[in-house]
Protein backbone atom coordinates (compact mmCIF):
# COMPACT_ATOMS: atom_id res chain seq x y z
CA UNK A 1 0.00 0.00 0.00
CA UNK A 2 1.60 3.36 -0.93
CA UNK A 3 1.25 6.43 1.98
CA UNK A 4 0.20 9.68 0.30
CA UNK A 5 2.46 12.30 1.73
CA UNK A 6 1.25 15.66 2.23
CA UNK A 7 3.45 18.74 1.87
CA UNK A 8 2.90 22.25 1.70
CA UNK A 9 5.27 24.67 0.24
CA UNK A 10 6.81 27.70 2.49
CA UNK A 11 4.96 31.04 1.76
CA UNK A 12 8.51 32.43 0.72
CA UNK A 13 8.16 29.75 -1.94
CA UNK A 14 4.82 30.69 -3.70
CA UNK A 15 4.67 32.70 -6.61
CA UNK A 16 1.42 34.36 -5.37
CA UNK A 17 1.88 36.19 -2.69
CA UNK A 18 -1.06 38.03 -1.43
CA UNK A 19 -0.49 42.14 -0.60
CA UNK A 20 -0.55 41.59 3.14
CA UNK A 21 2.02 39.19 2.84
CA UNK A 22 4.35 41.18 0.79
CA UNK A 23 4.17 43.60 3.59
CA UNK A 24 4.41 40.94 6.27
CA UNK A 25 1.33 42.55 8.08
CA UNK A 26 0.57 39.04 9.24
CA UNK A 27 3.88 37.65 10.25
CA UNK A 28 5.32 38.08 13.86
CA UNK A 29 8.90 39.25 12.91
CA UNK A 30 7.52 42.31 10.94
CA UNK A 31 9.71 45.11 11.48
CA UNK A 32 7.48 48.54 13.00
CA UNK A 33 9.09 51.84 12.20
CA UNK A 34 8.22 55.20 14.54
CA UNK A 35 9.07 57.21 12.05
CA UNK A 36 10.26 57.72 8.18
CA UNK A 37 12.59 60.99 7.92
CA UNK A 38 13.87 62.20 4.45
CA UNK A 39 17.56 63.57 4.88
CA UNK A 40 17.34 66.32 3.01
CA UNK A 41 20.12 68.53 0.90
CA UNK A 42 19.93 71.53 -1.29
CA UNK A 43 21.25 72.85 -4.88
CA UNK A 44 21.85 75.92 -5.90
CA UNK A 45 20.01 77.49 -8.69
CA UNK A 46 20.66 75.64 -11.73
CA UNK A 47 19.54 78.68 -13.95
CA UNK A 48 19.94 82.26 -13.19
CA UNK A 49 16.83 84.58 -14.69
CA UNK A 50 17.29 84.58 -18.36
CA UNK A 51 14.97 85.71 -21.21
CA UNK A 52 12.86 83.73 -23.37
CA UNK A 53 11.95 84.91 -26.63
CA UNK A 54 7.87 85.03 -27.63
CA UNK A 55 7.17 80.77 -28.11
CA UNK A 56 11.06 80.34 -27.44
CA UNK A 57 12.42 77.85 -24.82
CA UNK A 58 15.18 77.45 -22.43
CA UNK A 59 16.99 73.77 -21.57
CA UNK A 60 18.30 72.66 -18.24
CA UNK A 61 20.26 69.57 -17.34
CA UNK A 62 19.96 67.85 -14.07
CA UNK A 63 22.09 64.49 -13.23
CA UNK A 64 20.82 63.15 -10.36
CA UNK A 65 23.20 60.11 -9.29
CA UNK A 66 23.20 58.68 -5.84
CA UNK A 67 20.42 60.50 -4.61
CA UNK A 68 16.51 59.61 -4.07
CA UNK A 69 14.85 62.31 -6.05
CA UNK A 70 14.74 66.08 -6.71
CA UNK A 71 12.52 68.71 -6.53
CA UNK A 72 12.88 71.65 -8.87
CA UNK A 73 10.49 75.18 -8.87
CA UNK A 74 10.70 76.64 -12.31
CA UNK A 75 9.96 80.19 -12.51
CA UNK A 76 8.51 82.12 -14.87
CA UNK A 77 8.09 86.07 -15.55
CA UNK A 78 5.60 87.01 -18.20
CA UNK A 79 6.31 91.09 -19.56
CA UNK A 80 2.44 91.12 -20.04
CA UNK A 81 -0.50 89.56 -19.77
CA UNK A 82 -0.39 85.92 -21.87
CA UNK A 83 -2.83 83.65 -23.29
CA UNK A 84 -0.85 80.85 -22.93
CA UNK A 85 0.77 78.22 -20.10
CA UNK A 86 4.34 78.02 -19.52
CA UNK A 87 5.16 74.23 -20.22
CA UNK A 88 7.95 72.25 -18.78
CA UNK A 89 9.10 69.31 -20.55
CA UNK A 90 11.04 66.47 -18.50
CA UNK A 91 13.07 64.17 -21.07
CA UNK A 92 15.13 61.65 -19.47
CA UNK A 93 18.50 59.79 -20.35
CA UNK A 94 19.54 56.57 -20.86
CA UNK A 95 23.08 56.50 -21.24
CA UNK A 96 24.78 59.04 -18.75
CA UNK A 97 23.06 61.93 -20.49
CA UNK A 98 24.97 61.62 -23.54
CA UNK A 99 21.86 61.49 -25.80
CA UNK A 100 18.23 62.61 -24.34
CA UNK A 101 14.95 61.18 -25.50
CA UNK A 102 12.94 62.54 -28.45
CA UNK A 103 9.71 62.77 -26.42
CA UNK A 104 9.01 63.82 -22.98
CA UNK A 105 8.71 61.46 -20.26
CA UNK A 106 6.08 63.92 -18.86
CA UNK A 107 5.11 67.85 -19.10
CA UNK A 108 3.65 70.07 -16.35
CA UNK A 109 2.36 73.56 -16.97
CA UNK A 110 3.04 76.85 -15.17
CA UNK A 111 -0.24 78.64 -14.64
CA UNK A 112 -0.15 81.76 -17.22
CA UNK A 113 0.04 85.15 -15.46
CA UNK A 114 -2.89 87.52 -16.20
CA UNK A 115 -1.37 90.99 -15.57
CA UNK A 116 1.95 92.51 -16.48
CA UNK A 117 5.13 91.31 -14.98
CA UNK A 118 3.43 88.80 -13.17
CA UNK A 119 5.92 85.61 -12.12
CA UNK A 120 4.67 82.34 -11.36
CA UNK A 121 6.58 78.82 -10.23
CA UNK A 122 5.70 75.21 -10.40
CA UNK A 123 8.09 72.45 -9.06
CA UNK A 124 8.71 69.31 -10.99
CA UNK A 125 10.00 66.13 -8.90
CA UNK A 126 12.39 63.82 -10.76
CA UNK A 127 13.48 60.45 -9.52
CA UNK A 128 17.53 59.29 -10.20
CA UNK A 129 18.82 59.94 -13.24
CA UNK A 130 19.85 62.34 -15.95
CA UNK A 131 16.94 64.61 -17.07
CA UNK A 132 17.09 67.38 -19.51
CA UNK A 133 14.14 69.98 -18.72
CA UNK A 134 12.98 72.30 -21.49
CA UNK A 135 10.88 75.19 -20.03
CA UNK A 136 8.94 76.69 -22.93
CA UNK A 137 7.44 79.91 -22.90
CA UNK A 138 4.24 79.11 -25.55
CA UNK A 139 2.52 82.51 -25.12
CA UNK A 140 2.34 85.63 -27.27
CA UNK A 141 4.88 87.59 -25.07
CA UNK A 142 8.50 87.73 -24.00
CA UNK A 143 9.40 87.03 -20.21
CA UNK A 144 12.05 85.26 -18.47
CA UNK A 145 12.34 81.80 -16.49
CA UNK A 146 15.35 80.40 -13.69
CA UNK A 147 15.12 77.18 -11.69
CA UNK A 148 15.76 78.56 -8.23
CA UNK A 149 17.30 76.30 -5.44
CA UNK A 150 16.31 72.65 -5.69
CA UNK A 151 15.44 70.11 -2.56
CA UNK A 152 17.17 66.76 -2.86
CA UNK A 153 15.86 63.86 -0.96
CA UNK A 154 18.92 61.63 -0.72
CA UNK A 155 17.67 59.16 1.69
CA UNK A 156 15.07 58.21 3.75
CA UNK A 157 15.96 56.76 7.16
CA UNK A 158 13.57 55.20 9.31
CA UNK A 159 14.12 54.96 12.88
Amino acid sequence: MLHQRSYTQPKFLSKHLSFRDCLGIDSPERLYFTQANPQLAWLASLLATSATTVSGSLTVTANITNNWEINIPVQMTWISGVSADGVINAFPSSDGGTHFDVNPAFSISIARGTTSSSTRQTSIRLPTGQWALQILNSGPSTGSASVVTAQIITSIQNQ
